[in-house]
């Protein structure tokens, strides 16, 4: 008799055990989703004006910039045919020779300063653009109760010249499909491109 409650007991332990867990599981299995959204980074930078603006306005400067270098240049033409109607070895030919290299130098220099300068302001410039795109995305996503927003790649065009530089490519896509409808990229670009508008 004793036996036969002994069984009873450890049986039905074993079922509130197996409903413990299968609760637990349950528990798992039905966790609430997360809302997920992605944005085409690469067609949201080419459509903002914003980059657009900054791009006219680089284009402008690298305009100047060639003007003002092709008049250094042409000085420096101008110290060279110099020096070559004076007879070397005269006080006169070792001046001009010094000047004519010094310009040289300076031409060489002032190029290398003035695209570094480039370089980093364009650096400056996309960080903050892109600074300012992850705030609005941020700002849509809290306001559309999207609660993680992923990279999303273009369309593919595969260009590859050997299978390893195939495998590659297809490794580095981040997003292999997503909806249309958690597509938040065009909100973005009109956000940001109004925002940009109501600041001129």
């Amino acid at each position: 008799m004793k036996r036969s409650h002994l069984a009873l007991a450890t049986i039905a332990g074993g079922f509130l055990l197996l409903g413990l867990v299968g609760a637990h599981a349950a528990g798992t299995l039905i966790a609430k989703p997360t809302p997920v959204a992605v944005v085409e980074l690469d067609r949201l930078f080419n459509s903002l004006k914003q980059k657009a603006a900054f791009e006219a306005e680089q284009t402008a400067i690298q305009t100047e910039l060639l003007d003002a270098h092709k008049e250094k240049e042409n000085a420096v033409k101008v110290l060279g045919s110099d020096l070559e109607m004076l007879t070397p070895g005269t006080q006169d030919f070792i001046d001009k020779q010094r000047e004519a290299e010094l310009a040289v130098i300076e031409l060489q220099i002032w190029s290398r300063f003035q695209e570094q300068q480039a370089t980093r302001n364009a650096a400056l410039e996309y960080e903050k653009l892109y600074r300012e795109i992850l705030d609005a995305v941020a700002r849509i996503a809290e306001e559309t109760g999207y609660e993680l927003v992923l990279y999303k790649d273009g369309e593919p065009n595969f260009r590859y010249e050997n299978f390893q530089q195939l495998i590659a490519l297809m490794a580095n896509r981040k997003v292999l499909y997503a909806a249309d409808t958690i597509d938040i990229t065009d909100e973005v670009i009109r956000r940001m491109n109004n925002e940009f508008d109501n600041t001129r």
